[in-house]
């Protein structure tokens, strides 16, 4: 029987794989599309092929993010998912079995842990051990996680943001707000209707997102791009700019600053003066923007550092755990 040694992180907007001794084997959209023929509804395709599929397909194909928020919002389609993204990672066979590490939110109720694990369970996972995404991201930054000093970390996720105070293995302080990149993504969107009057999907505000998301308030970077005029009459193509993306994303990590330092005021004095010392570390793919450092640390007065690999913290950190049994038993029994 082989044993395959897995972290699975189950994103609201990208599933990743790590498999032990060959690094990230898998990164897809956490996406499913299914094609409706009377009352037989099929997927046909999942991850990358099913995000490529959007935007171009008949009205009778339906996109699913089967994962929200960290959890499982459809189990079917989500057994569907992450039994195909498994199969890309092994060789299918009766005698492949999976022991795995899931990151997961911290805020998450054993329903939904249980829930969870019986999709796990019926796309082959047997061996499931659950641990919080924020110290998955703390141990990926090689953060001191014994109880010499406590941390404050942020990771901005694509439907939500979680915010941690970590010490001894443990979380001491913590929480979830809405406020992701998918949000941004949106507002963006809803920005270049009411400005431009142009109906843009959400792939190409994403784009747009991408190229020129920025915490500068005069930033002089842009993109171009094209979408369908409210009116109907045909495409139009427009520029989108940094001082755009300014004015649109500010208010929403204006919003995850507020929310760390609450969470951070609400310690005390011990933990207060190392997160003085140690400042916040903030990862996650929502954390790929300019300026970031300046802005939350003007909003904070807190030292801020970002993490250089921020979409892959979880996992990577989830990763480490594989191969070391002494750390994550420590962190099991603390959380």
């Amino acid at each position: 029987m082989g044993l395959i040694e897995i972290a699975l992180d189950l994103g609201s907007k990208y599933t990743v794989i790590y498999k032990k001794g060959d690094g990230i084997v898998l990164r897809e959209p956490s996406i499913v599309a299914v094609e409706s023929l009377g009352k037989v509804r099929k997927v046909i395709a999942v991850g990358n092929k099913a995000e490529s599929m959007q935007d171009r397909t008949a009205e009778n194909i339906e996109f699913v993010n089967p994962i929200n928020k960290g959890k499982v919002v459809n189990d079917r389609l989500c057994v569907e998912m992450v039994s195909a993204f498994l199969r890309k990672v092994a060789i299918p066979n009766f005698f492949n079995r999976f022991k795995c590490i899931v990151p997961v939110n911290s805020t998450m109720e054993k329903a939904e842990l249980d829930k969870l694990k019986r999709v796990l369970f019926a796309s082959g996972i047997r061996d499931v051990k659950f641990v919080p995404s924020i110290i998955c991201s703390a141990i990926s930054a090689n953060l001191d996680l014994s109880g010499n000093t406590a941390h404050a970390v942020v990771n901005i996720g694509a439907s939500c943001t979680e915010i941690a105070v970590i010490n001894y293995y443990n979380i001491v302080l913590g929480g979830t707000i809405d406020y992701g990149g998918n949000l941004a993504t949106e507002c963006i969107k809803d920005y270049i209707l009411e400005t431009f009057k142009i109906n843009t999907s959400f792939s190409n505000a994403e784009a747009a997102k991408c190229e020129t998301a920025t915490l500068f308030e005069n930033d002089n970077i842009s993109c171009s791009f094209t979408g369908a005029c409210a009116s109907g009459e045909g495409q139009l193509y427009e520029v989108f700019t940094g001082r755009m993306a300014y004015k649109v994303l500010k208010d929403i990590y204006a919003n995850i600053a507020k929310s760390t330092k609450y969470i951070i005021n609400k310690c005390n004095s011990e933990v207060i003066e190392d997160i003085a010392k140690n400042g916040i570390f903030i990862t996650g793919g929502g954390s790929a923007i300019s300026g970031l450092r300046q802005y939350v640390s003007g909003l904070t007065n807190y030292n801020v550092i970002v993490d250089d690999n921020g979409e892959n913290s979880v996992v990577l950190g989830a990763g480490k755990l594989l191969s070391d049994y002494q750390l994550l038993t420590k962190i099991l029994r603390n959380n």
